[in-house]
């Protein structure tokens, strides 16, 4: 019980770290997620901003580019022309003024009527034959605001044509009027001339620590648009606190889950401990019979659990349970010790088998050794002691060595449910048991199955080939028996002889059976 007790402990403690850890691990993949959905939201976000931008500001400046002021107003007088020109710039918001230039210069402006000003004196790159824009910082107009000018040439040699002068802060202002809540600000590349929005002219783009600068062409040659702000990864990182109640609700959701699973597993040890403190569990037996002279040779024993407060609990249930949460050593303990101090239920014979369910893990480190030196040997039993290693788990390679030293305490080795796990002609001569028995499927398979029965055939001659005795499990017809018996099978079991007992109902049964003489025909 104290060892119950201390793995519900131990089982505790597990659970509790796995909580933990799983909580943890939860919510650090959830704001790894929300992180990288983070990153694609606002990655979409700023493309789709600069789209939007973009698409405002060629659609403002697009008719601005493609302006056609008629012949007379070149030729007509500055009042007449300044008129036209005051009408064209009113009916466009971001348009600051428009002027007229022939041979050089400025002979009409919309903003200050006629005036005589050299162009060239003011721009290096005068005269142009091809349109060009720039970014300037105009000292004639109020408070000095920066500029774009647009220069539309109407003659071949570049002297002639309009100069159109737009509001680029107010321009701006209209572009990011519907800004994003990211902090980014908008940036406006004009040749070698930047405009940064609340910010005015610079001549280099520099983003500070933590920043990022995305820039997208303008369909009109010579400009780009630049968002700057915070890194993608920064904005990410900014909203990770406002997912954290997601995370922690996703964790706990985990751990629940986890608490219920383990819950699930506690109760079930300590149902099982509960069991064997109690004696819950009852030791059946099934008799093994010569196949020859029918005689009892032997009983494979069996475990019921009759739990009072489930009921009975069928082994096809317990025991792979058992086996899942590693508590099946205890219940082979259990039936060590409660079969040893029955022995006097069965015949005192030194050939008389006695088989005994046993995991492959309970031979690590030489552990079923020291029980069945314990809870066995201490009693002292004349009958033969046979431990049927189960097939369903693998025995490690570093536990075959304890096979020899159990058998060095009087106790053999029978593979169970042979043909249906992990052994083959290698394992077999490493393992060297003494005892195969062939399991109730292939047995099932007599006369039914053209496939399965051969396999029979395949095992009986192996037995013979390496010196092992066979047991065939699950005998329930004549057919069944004669077969076996005619291949060499020495033993059989089954309820076609003998169905599962309590033991202390053994001796009762054994002499009622003796008492009607076994046919050897088995029929």
């Amino acid at each position: 019980m104290h060892n119950a007790q201390r793995m519900v402990h131990q089982h505790q403690r597990k659970r509790i770290i796995i909580c933990l850890v799983l909580g943890l691990v939860v919510v650090v993949a959830t704001l790894a997620i929300c992180f990288f959905l983070n990153k694609t939201t606002h990655r979409a976000e700023r493309l789709t901003l600069q789209q939007q931008t973009r698409h405002a500001l060629d659609t403002t400046l697009a008719p601005l580019m493609a302006l056609q002021l008629p012949a007379s107003l070149f030729t007509g007088s500055c009042p007449d022309a300044s008129l036209k020109l005051r009408e064209y710039v009113v009916a466009r918001p971001s348009l600051r003024a428009v002027a007229l230039v022939q041979n050089g210069e400025v002979g009409c402006s919309s903003l200050f009527g006629e005036r005589h000003v050299p162009l060239n004196s003011r721009q290096p790159w005068f005269p142009s034959a091809s349109v060009y824009i720039w970014l300037q910082q105009d000292k004639l107009l109020p408070q000095h605001d920066p500029v774009l000018a647009i220069w539309l040439p109407t003659s071949a040699d570049g002297m002639s044509g309009s100069l159109q002068v737009v509001n680029i802060s107010y321009l701006a202002d209209l572009l990011w009027a519907t800004q994003s809540d990211s902090g980014a600000k908008l940036a406006i590349d004009v040749g070698d001339t930047w405009f940064i929005h609340g910010q005015g002219l610079t001549q280099n783009l520099v983003p500070q620590p933590g920043e990022s600068i995305s820039t997208v062409q303008s369909s009109i040659p010579g400009i780009s648009i630049s968002l700057i702000g915070p890194s993608i990864t920064r904005l990410a990182i900014r909203d990770l606190p406002s997912q954290l109640p997601l995370a922690l609700l996703c964790s706990l959701f985990a751990v629940w889950a986890i608490l219920i699973t383990t819950t699930k597993r506690l109760s079930f040890i300590r149902e099982l401990q509960t069991g064997i403190a109690g004696k819950e569990f009852v030791i059946y037996c099934q008799p093994l019979f010569n196949s020859a002279t029918l005689k009892c040779t032997g009983v494979e024993i069996l475990l019921r659990w009759d739990n009072p407060r489930q009921g009975p609990v069928s082994p096809e249930t317990f025991i792979p349970i058992a086996e899942d949460v590693g508590q099946v050593a205890s219940l082979t303990r259990y039936v060590l010790y409660e079969t040893a101090i029955r022995t006097a239920c069965f015949p005192e014979e030194a050939d008389f088998h006695i088989g005994i369910n046993v995991a492959a893990h309970h031979f690590q480190r030489g552990e079923i050794l020291d029980d069945i030196k314990q809870y066995w040997s201490t009693q002292k039993p004349v009958q033969q002691l046979v431990m049927e290693l189960t097939e369903r788990d693998r025995l490690e390679d570093n536990d075959i060595q304890y096979i020899a030293a159990m058998k060095t305490l009087g106790v053999k080795l029978a593979i169970d449910d042979f043909g249906t796990g992990h052994s083959s002609l290698q394992r077999l001569e490493m393992l060297k048991p003494d005892i195969l028995k062939i399991d109730k499927s292939f047995v099932t398979a007599i006369g039914s199955d053209a496939v399965n029965t051969p396999i029979i055939d395949l095992i009986v001659a192996l037995g013979h080939r390496l010196h092992i005795d066979m047991i065939a499990e699950g005998i329930e017809n004549h057919e069944q028996a004669r077969y076996l018996r005619e291949h060499g099978v020495s033993t059989l079991q089954g309820f076609l002889y003998g169905e599962p007992m309590p033991v202390e109902e053994f001796s009762e049964w054994l002499a009622r059976y003796e008492q009607a003489g076994p046919s050897p025909a088995g029929e």
